[in-house]
């Protein structure tokens, strides 16, 4: 699934697909540095710890935080991607 991205000055119609911020989902993520085109970028990586138990990227990307990911329509090309925000952003 791919990411929704707006670069600078772009504007995009989409469709927000949850009914109520209920079913938006709450993720705790590590930050893990991506290497693309020489350029390094963060990206979120769900962390897979379960009852306590560190997952792999635990010890390595100890930076974690919550976020909630946004399911959406975008109209410019057809697709449904995923956005993704802060806990807080949705709160306000």
């Amino acid at each position: 699934m791919d990411f929704f991205k707006l670069g600078k000055g772009e504007s995009a119609i989409i469709k927000i697909l949850h009914t109520s911020i209920d079913t938006i989902p709450l993720v705790k993520v590590h930050t893990v540095p991506n290497r693309v085109n020489g350029s390094i970028y963060n990206i979120p990586v769900k962390c897979n710890a379960v009852d306590g138990k560190e997952c792999a990227l635990c010890a390595s990307y100890p930076k974690m935080e919550y976020i909630r990911v946004l399911t959406l329509y975008d109209f410019r090309d057809g697709n449904t991607k995923v956005f993704k925000t802060t806990s807080k952003a949705l709160m306000a």
